[in-house]
């Protein structure tokens, strides 16, 4: 833990969830019957494991890795609805936690919904002697 980290934080005990294997059933609605005992496990934040669609292009096996992002404005479907993870997410503050979500943005599927790799790369510039200015105060970390 950084030794700037803000007390209340400090004792924080965090239980993380991957709703795939979290039950039997593997959804959102299916995590919720099981808050209380969770909660009475001194929970004070539920860490969801990735929970946007999978990519199935190089998928590995035949579930595929979570952190292989397709799309992350989505969930993923064998886990559910938006609105049962919204239904989650609710039932995990009514039970006096929080909840956090484990989203790795350099991670994603070569199927995934956002621009690929080849585009983004082609599309960034570096400054050049022509192009970079020094920023004025108050911008960035100065």
């Amino acid at each position: 833990m950084a030794a700037n980290t803000d007390p209340r934080l400090q004792n924080q005990v965090i239980y993380s969830i991957y709703v795939r294997n979290h039950t039997s059933e593997g959804t959102f609605r299916a995590v919720i019957p099981d808050l209380d005992r969770i909660r009475a496990l001194g929970t004070d934040i539920i860490w969801l494991m990735p929970i946007h669609p999978i990519g199935v292009e190089g998928k590995k096996g035949t579930l595929g890795c979570p952190y292989a992002n397709r799309d992350y404005r989505a969930v993923n479907p064998a886990y559910g609805t938006m609105e049962g993870f919204e239904a989650l997410v609710r039932e995990i503050h009514a039970h006096g936690m929080k909840c956090m979500i484990d989203v790795v943005y350099n991670h994603t599927s070569p199927d995934s919904a956002g621009p690929t790799a080849s585009r983004a790369i082609s599309s960034v510039t570096g400054p050049t002697s022509s192009t970079w200015t020094t920023p004025t105060a108050g911008f960035g970390n100065i």
